[in-house]
């Protein structure tokens, strides 16, 4: 791999200029330590200089305000830069003294940023491959930039593979077969060609038989759509409904329906007649049906209302830069990123980010709780990626979660263990077993 620098100028003195971020030169990393500490440690935080341990070692906590030594040590110097880039981002005040960092290796490598009674938690890795280089041997994770305009493309062909492996090799969710016999009352058609970028709703007894379809969760909000089907409009969208009476969330879902190959997409507002008690009664009995009977559940969980769309940002636009590490002729850029909820598993997301409601509002809707829970797959969207989750995996575009799954570090990892904790934190529910989950699946 050819050295690669982060954007940045260097002075006379081939120091990084200001605006950039620091060169660590790993290489004398171990002579350094002796010299300062007499010891094999670095007594701030206990790195032992060796590069393949600098990401992942020790638990100690890293204060910049610590006066053991000068800032030699090159773990020192990730750490304080860390601090540096990171407060600015997340904690309220610029004072050191109530903020320090711990480095924790959990099956990930994470960053722990504390800051009086706040903790944010985020992930380190580098975008470059480090196979052939120096850093090989580093363990520094290997995670891609995931952008906003690769919805349609490469995340949709992401979900595509995880749905294949889901439907090919996993014998419990072989075992969850969909009733093809059953389609709900209506559906959203995406694929009549010549109705360009629009859309109609079909009555079942016009869609064949056993035909595949997706499943929307979203968050209302105070939005109501000019696609939205009522008493009045039911006879015009039978018709057509045209694209630009679909807001930004149902636009997305149905662009990302077509890219996975699929003809029929179900959005409770347009498949349900709003303000039809009747209509309303009988298809509210049908939830569990639809949502267990869908090929696949798209979930927006990010978004406040249909307003919001699938993916607002990219993981770049997440991520800080936080040094350029150097070991001989290669280099290797550091970033870091907010870690995803996956860090704390499929638990009280409530209790383990405080401000769920705010990036992730869907995670406090009851009944999203209950759709996501019955569906077979589904696909999460987040802000900046997809997590995929079904009754025997789960797994998210960034490769956390194989990390995470490989160091058996991730609570609640598929829907089942899942399902199954859900259901002993019921009333009267402790005696449920994974076993009682799997009989309830055939």
């Amino acid at each position: 791999m050819p050295a690669s620098s982060l954007p940045g100028n260097e002075n006379d003195e081939g120091q990084v200029s200001s605006d950039s971020v620091p060169i660590i030169d790993l290489t004398p990393s171990r002579k350094i330590i002796r010299r300062l500490f007499r010891s094999s440690k670095c007594r701030r935080c206990e790195w032992n200089g060796n590069p393949r341990e600098l990401v992942a070692h020790g638990r100690k906590s890293f204060r910049e305000t610590n006066p053991i030594s000068p800032l030699e040590c090159a773990s020192c110097q990730l750490l304080s830069s860390a601090m540096q880039q990171l407060r600015n981002r997340v904690c309220e005040t610029d004072s050191a003294k109530s903020s320090f960092i711990r480095k924790i290796y959990s099956g990930g490598y994470d960053y722990y940023i504390y800051e009086d009674n706040h903790t944010n938690i985020w992930s380190v890795f580098t975008t470059l491959d480090l196979r052939g280089t120096k850093f090989e041997r580093c363990r520094i994770p290997t995670r891609p930039w995931i952008c906003v305009d690769s919805l349609l493309k490469a995340s949709a062909q992401w979900a595509l593979r995880q749905i294949s492996v889901c439907l090919q090799s996993h014998q419990l969710c072989r075992r969850s077969q969909r009733d093809d016999s059953f389609l709900p009352a209506r559906l959203i058609n995406v694929g009549v060609k010549n109705l360009g970028q629009d859309v109609v709703l079909e009555n079942r007894t016009s869609v064949p038989p056993g035909s595949l379809y997706a499943a929307f969760s979203y968050c209302w909000g105070t939005h109501k759509p000019e696609c939205m089907t009522t008493p009045d409009t039911v006879g015009k969208n039978m018709k057509r409904i045209p694209w630009s009476t679909l807001p930004a969330t149902f636009q997305d879902a149905v662009s990302f329906a077509r890219s996975l190959g699929l003809k029929y997409l179900w959005i409770d507002s347009m498949c349900i007649i709003q303000g039809d008690i009747d209509d309303w009664t009988h298809q509210a009995g049908q939830m569990y049906h639809v949502y267990r009977n869908a090929h696949v559940t798209l979930a927006a969980v990010y978004g406040h209302s249909s307003t919001s769309g699938l993916r607002s940002m990219s993981t770049e636009s997440q991520s800080v830069r936080v040094a350029e590490l150097r070991l001989g002729q290669d280099h290797c850029p550091i970033y870091m990123r907010p870690s995803h909820f996956l860090r704390h598993g499929w638990g009280d997301h409530s209790q383990a980010y405080p401000g769920v409601k705010d990036w992730a509002p869907l995670f406090c809707r009851a009944w999203a709780f209950q759709e996501r829970l019955i569906s077979p797959r589904v696909l999460y969207f987040t802000e900046s990626e997809i997590l995929f989750q079904c009754f025997s995996a789960t797994a998210c575009e960034c490769g956390l979660c194989n990390v995470l799954n490989d160091a058996k570090s991730l609570r609640y990892f598929d829907k089942t263990r899942f399902f199954t904790v859900a259901v002993a934190n019921g009333e009267n529910r402790n005696n449920h077993s994974r076993d009682d989950i799997s009989s309830w699946i055939d």
